[in-house]
């Protein structure tokens, strides 16, 4: 018979469902008598998932918004890695122990992610005023979206690879949205362009390939 222990099932969520996950652990531990002495403090655990929070809201600020997004997201799951092994040591294979500190209790100590299926092609809607609402459906298992934007009649080829894009040197103006939602509005752009979206979806498993490219008029 397999062992009771933490379910280490939280990298397969976006970073806002982690943040919140993170946060039910620091309020569920906050004075648990099964747990004396946590192994994160629980400060440092609610100061991390905080700053995931903050970081997620500047992701897309250039190149230093994601590497910070990055940080954040390595720094929470670090800290919960290690206080799903401590509350595993406490909880010696108790159930009640074990959700009683946040944490979900399986026989299983992980449920591997598996790469997310090509999306369907994605909706893109001119608002007007040079603003286009572009959006996909939701695929099972993805965490995030990543679009890409071609500004222009010309598009070219990228391709995924071992988890990277990759893009030829080109002079196409393109805007990427690397860690989407279902639904992003871009703004700023000149009515009457044409643009191209294409859209694959992540998770910590790696990422899809590219659905198929949808074109529209920026109204």
């Amino acid at each position: 018979m397999k062992a009771i222990v933490v379910l280490i099932s939280w990298v397969r969520n976006s970073a806002l469902d982690i943040v919140s996950f993170a946060l039910n652990i620091v309020t569920k531990m906050t004075d648990n008598t099964n747990f004396p002495k946590p192994k994160v403090p629980l400060t440092e655990l609610s100061d991390a998932a905080h700053r995931l929070e903050d970081a997620y809201a500047s992701r897309k600020n250039g190149m230093d918004g994601k590497l910070e997004y990055e940080a954040a997201l390595d720094g929470l799951n670090e800290r919960l890695y290690s206080q799903a092994s401590y509350v595993n040591d406490i909880a010696a294979g108790n159930a009640q122990i074990i959700a009683s500190s946040g944490f979900e209790p399986s026989n299983n100590a992980r449920v591997p992610a598996t790469i997310p299926v090509t999306p369907n092609p994605p909706k893109v809607k001119p608002l007007g005023n040079g603003i286009m609402s572009i959006s996909t459906d939701k695929v099972s298992g993805a965490s995030s979206y990543l679009y890409v934007i071609f500004l222009g009649d010309d598009v070219f080829n990228i391709t995924v690879q071992d988890d990277y894009i990759l893009m030829p040197p080109s002079t196409i103006k393109t805007i990427i949205i690397p860690e989407g939602g279902l639904r992003e509005d871009i703004r700023g752009l000149v009515p009457g362009t044409k643009v191209h979206v294409q859209v694959l979806a992540q998770n910590t498993a790696g990422k899809s390939p590219f659905s198929a490219m949808v074109s529209a008029f920026v109204a």
